[in-house]
């Protein structure tokens, strides 16, 4: 599978990016291409992301733990048939700030 991450910042058309992509997610969708929500990508990237972020005494293990709930829940969606995984999400930078 592969995967599309558009992580542009406010004002780099992830707006636009977004309402193109959800007015085609069926057809997409028909041919192995899935965007996911906002919603979705939150609670599934953008929160593990922030919580590898802890404090230094527990970075390893935060950064491992969030590495392997990503990669189960990708390995989920091939699983399902996806062939390309499009993500995108102003707030995913904003996670890595630390």
């Amino acid at each position: 599978m592969k995967i599309v991450l558009h992580i542009g910042l406010h004002r780099t058309g992830t707006t636009a990016l977004t309402v193109m992509l959800e007015r085609a997610r069926a057809r997409l969708l028909r041919r192995g291409v899935r965007f996911e929500s906002t919603a979705t990508i939150r609670q599934a990237v953008t929160a593990h992301l922030a919580a590898a972020a802890s404090p230094a005494w527990t970075l390893g293990l935060s950064r491992a733990r969030a590495r392997s709930r990503i990669r189960d829940w990708a390995a989920a969606r091939e699983a399902e048939g996806t062939r390309w995984l499009i993500l995108s999400d102003e707030v995913i930078p904003g996670s890595m700030d630390r």
